[in-house]
This record gives C-alpha cells, structure tokens and sequence, in this order.
C-alpha cells in the first residue's frame, strides 16, 4: 500500500514549472523541470492556462492564494537613511578619519587653535556632503511616482477599481489613454492601443500594439508587441490584458534592483584613499624618524614624542577634503542645471574618468522632446493647416499636460502657441468620423463637418500621403518625397 502512495507538488513560476515526485520510505524520487516559453512566444489561449486564469477574472479564492505565493505588486525599496545615518556616513573617508586623529593629537599637544580648526574643516565638509545627498535622495523617492497607483480589473467578471499594489498574476486588467500600466502583462484585446515605453527603451515614439504571439527568444521589451510592461504610459486607445509579472519580477522592478545594489567606489574615491594610506605611512615613518634621532641625541622621551606628533599634524592637508568637496559641489550644482541629479558628490569626478560613452541617443544626448521646427503650407491656406493639427490627432488634455503620441502632440503644442485653441477648432469642425492610425495604412483620417460640407484631414507617412493625392503632378510628388529624406 505504501509504495504505491504518491505525493506530488507543484511550484509555479512566470518562466518555469517545477515537478516534485516521491513515494514515501524512499523507494523513488522524481525532480522534472518543465522550461517555460516566455509568454510573449505563446498565443492568448496558452497565456490564460499557463496562468490559470480567464477572460472574467480570477476568483477571489485563486487571489488569495496567488497573493499569498507571489506578494504585493510593489517596489521593493531600500531602507530609507534617516538624516543622522546620512549625516555620519560622511565620515567614513579614511582622510577623514586621519584629519579627526590629528584634531585629537592637537588637542594633546595644546596647539587648541589648529585642532578647532581641523575639526571646523571637518564638520563643514561632512555638512556640504550631507546636504547633497540629502537633497539627492529625496528626488529618487519622488521618481518612485511613475508607478501606478490604481487600476481597473475583470473579478468574478466584474469591473472592480482596486490599488495597483492588490494585483497578481493571471488579473486581468482594462486599459485606457493616459494609464499608467500597473504591472506586466500579455495582450489579449486591444483598440488602437499605443504605449509610451521611453522609461524602459528610452524612445520617444509611441508603440502600436497587438495581440499576436511573436517568436524568437530573449527580445527586449521594445520588441515585445503584445505585451505591457509596468510604470509605461498608454498614449493612445484601449486594451485589456493579463497581468504575467508583478513587483520585483517587472521589467520596471529588475531596473530597481539594479539600482539598489550597493555602487563601488569611485575613481577619485580609491585614489584618495590610496593617497591617505601612503601619506599616513610616510608620515609615521617621519615621525618615527624624528623620534629616533632625538633619542640618539639625548633629548627627553616626551619631548620628542610631542615633537612627533606636532610634525604629523603639520604634514597633514587638512583643507584637502573641503577643498575637493567644494569643487564637486559646483560640479553638481552645474549638473542640476542641465537636469542631471547626482545621488553622491564623488560620481561628478566618474564622469570625467570616462573615456567612451556607448550609449542610446534618445532621452540621453536628446531631450526625448518631439518639436515643429517648420510648417509649409503648399495651398497656402495656413488656416485649414492649423484646424488640422488640433483635430487630426488623438491626444488628451490633462492637468499634467498633453497626453498622446509624442508626433501628434508636436502638432498640437506648435498650433497652440501660435495662438490656436482646440475649442474653437472643434466648433467650426466638428468631428463626425475618426480612423486612427495603424502600420497598414500608414495615415490617419478624421471627417468633419463645417457649413454643410464635409471636410476630411489627413496626415501620415509621406510616400503612403502621395498615393492618394490625384490633382498633383508626379514630378511634383517626387520632389515633396525628395523634400522629406
């Protein structure tokens, strides 16, 4: 009877199925591990059982006990320093440590003076550090923002609102423009859907997404078309997905976890601390020197000895920490002007220590900001061109700002500061008929209504624009096409 009893288990993972096996007393053990597709390879049926879930939702048992496996849909954060484990950490510095033994030996010698001055260095030094990174980590914990804080999903088949941090895998959640995606997911109904993904690829274009499964292995998210990814902007159209990762295990989360990982010291920070160890040497060896030839001489011991210590107090550059501080300082200083934050004073020297940057240009060597820079109207009819930009789009006006396809609000920007407002737009055309862009047709359309006539705008690629363009002459069709290399 024994040996036939089985007991079995099964540990779920987004990437991987671990079977475990075994008949009591030992007879036989069996560990079988199942590789798992990534879900953007598997098709929506193969997602929702991979999962366990379906297009209404999870039930609130399978929530609790998903909960329970996979945690909250959260950041892990570090510790936060309080002001006093900032304020310390400040004198860590082994020149530091060296200038406070040389205020001591100051002290004992009764050269009161020079020891009120050290420690005066001292203090301010740790004081212009402390401010920094003080001010420094208080900007990372507002960047922690980007992240949803509610989202709308599919339980019981009923749409609920509940706090990002509630989801887990196999949710299914409902999207629409101007959302911040909660968590990681897997497509499985989407409307003309965009998101902006610069925080992870650092593009400044929006991406159009699908629902099909995609194959090949190891793509990065920005070639992941049918997947949402967590802290992402939807910037156009709707969706609904399942939720395949949450906190940490996000792509946003694994950018955290790097981040959170203690840093090695710096360029400037290991030569300074080779630059203490050897002058801190040579200056024993002095002493000891100094002591020595006294002692042959004749001289008292304690003499000598306070000879000694008044020479290694002299021979020490106690301004040298200020002084580098204060250089860093207005190099930091400079970099917050260029939009640029610096965590710790020592990683402005970092950048000057670099030899080659491999790096993407947008949003590092560009401001990830999409600007007109020029407007032609080949009609002349300027007027028509600027109703055009306010209505051939779909972008959403919001307290925060414009939200939308990075192209379409250019457009929109440009027409407002030359004095256009969208209200009046929409009341001398309003719009009857939208169809949205997509990668087949290449172009948008919106058909309005103005004075009993219809009116059609259009904008989109220019070589699928000039197909359709039947009153102008190919040579001149060429030439715009030409134009826009």
């Amino acid at each position: 009877i024994f040996a036939t009893q089985e007991t079995r288990k099964v540990f779920q993972d987004p990437m991987l199925h671990v079977h475990c096996s075994h008949r009591q007393f030992g007879l036989t053990w069996k560990l079988e591990f199942i590789s798992m597709q990534s879900f953007y390879q598997l098709s929506i049926k193969e997602t929702l059982s991979q999962l366990h879930s379906s297009p209404t939702g999870l039930s609130n048992t399978a929530i609790e006990q998903l909960r329970a496996t996979h945690g909250l849909n959260a950041l892990q954060e570090a510790p936060q320093k309080s002001r006093f484990a900032i304020f310390a950490s400040q004198f860590k510095d082994v020149m530091i440590i060296i200038l406070a033994l040389a205020a001591i030996i100051s002290f004992v010698v009764g050269e009161h003076t020079d020891a009120f001055v050290i420690i005066a260095i001292i203090l301010g030094n740790a004081w212009m550090g402390y401010s920094q990174e003080y001010n420094a980590e208080k900007s990372v914990r507002m960047l922690q923002k980007m992240s949803a804080q509610f989202a709308t999903v599919l339980r019981s088949e009923k749409p609920l609102k509940i706090e990002a941090r509630e989801l887990v895998p196999g949710d299914i959640v409902l999207l629409e423009a101007g959302d911040i995606v909660p968590a990681d997911g897997r497509l499985l109904e989407v409307n003309a859907l965009k998101t902006d993904e610069a925080s992870l690829t650092g593009e400044s274009h929006s991406i159009e997404k699908n629902t099909e499964d995609i194959s090949g292995d190891n793509l990065v998210p920005g070639d992941q078309l049918n997947m949402v990814f967590k802290g992402t902007i939807v910037s156009n159209g709707t969706a609904k997905f399942v939720v395949t990762s949450t906190g940490m295990k996000t792509e946003l989360g694994k950018i955290a976890g790097m981040l959170e990982q203690e840093t090695t010291k710096t360029p400037l920070q290991k030569r300074l601390g080779v630059f203490s160890k050897q002058l801190a040497v040579i200056v024993l060896i002095i002493c000891a020197v100094v002591f020595g030839i006294g002692l042959w001489r004749g001289e008292e011991a304690f003499s000598m000895f306070l000879t000694a210590l008044s020479l290694a107090v002299a021979a020490l550059p106690e301004a040298l920490p200020a002084v580098i501080t204060i250089a860093l300082a207005q190099g930091a200083r400079r970099m917050v002007a260029q939009n640029a934050l610096m965590r710790k004073l020592p990683a402005v020297e970092t950048l000057g220590s670099v030899t080659y940057i491999c790096s993407d240009k947008t949003g590092t060597l560009t401001q990830n900001v999409m600007t007109v820079e020029k407007l032609l109207a080949a009609d002349g009819k300027e007027d028509l061109l600027w109703h055009a930009m306010m209505l051939n789009n779909e972008v959403r006006f919001s307290e925060d700002g414009l939200l939308g396809d990075s192209t379409e609000t250019a457009l929109v920007e440009h027409a407002m500061a030359k004095g256009h407002l969208k209200e009046v737009s929409d009341s001398m055309y309003p719009q009857v008929l939208s169809i949205p862009f997509d990668s087949e047709r290449m172009r948008m359309s919106t058909l309005h209504e103005n004075e009993r006539k219809w009116i059609l705008f259009v904008k989109g690629a220019p070589k699928k624009m000039v197909e359709v363009l039947h009153h102008v002459h190919e040579s001149e069709k060429a030439s715009w096409l030409n134009t826009n290399r």
